[in-house]
């Protein structure tokens, strides 16, 4: 079956399909993993769990989009024909394969302020993860030093589990959220940053919205 498919697998084409699956063995699929539709990357009743696959031309979208690029596990494209090379260049055609960027390496002698400092702003009431996750994945990303402003009543809760961050805890809104009254301090700590983070699980309070309007404006 190829990109054309469009009704959902049945019979000996899907007993066929799950004995491959659990072959254990190499599996190529050509132009689009079997029982994937070539049009929104939907698997069709069952699908062929290919290690690679082989599509000619261009990618197709079930090639690109999920499930069909788990399936299809990537994608080698030839090209078959002498088509005019505008087929293949035109601003038409904006579906892309995002290409992982190459980290720099690090210097030997680096210390933790050559990969920060960074400032979070994040959390309210009933917000526990968001601030703790924005700072956290922060360092595990690679980066060296993070300061995490938050509401105070979860500054405690944010550094048990996350000890590396450096807490700082904010005035709050009768909600929970961060007040406006913090204006002052946080723009002079974001002065010192590289980089400044801003909203994640900070709530729809009204004061803690022109807090970052005005956060937002100053920088």
């Amino acid at each position: 079956m190829g990109t054309g498919l469009n009704r959902n697998v049945e019979g000996l084409l899907y007993q066929v399909i799950e004995a491959v699956n659990t072959s254990r063995k190499k599996v190529f699929a050509v132009d689009i993993a079997s029982g994937i539709n070539g049009d929104n990357g939907r698997e069709m009743g069952s699908s062929i769990k290919a290690d690679a696959t082989i599509t000619f031309g261009l990618p197709k979208l079930g090639n690109l989009l999920y499930p069909g690029y788990n399936r299809g596990r990537g994608n080698c494209i030839y090209r078959i024909s002498r088509s005019p090379a505008h087929f293949y260049e035109s601003d038409k055609i904006n579906v892309e394969l995002a290409k992982p960027i190459r980290l720099p390496e690090r210097k030997a002698d680096a210390n933790k302020m050559d990969y920060g400092p960074v400032l979070v702003i994040a959390g309210a009431a009933n917000y526990y993860w968001a601030p703790y996750a924005s700072a956290y994945s922060f360092l595990k990303a690679g980066g060296g030093y993070v300061y995490l402003a938050c509401p105070k009543s979860l500054a405690s809760s944010v550094a048990k589990k996350g000890r590396e961050i450096v807490i700082q805890p904010q005035k709050e809104t009768a909600s929970g959220s961060i007040a406006l009254a913090n204006k002052d301090d946080l723009i002079l700590l974001a002065e010192k940053m590289k980089m400044v983070i801003i909203g994640p699980g900070l709530s729809l309070d009204k004061e803690t919205r022109e807090l970052v309007k005005n956060i937002g404006e100053r920088n």
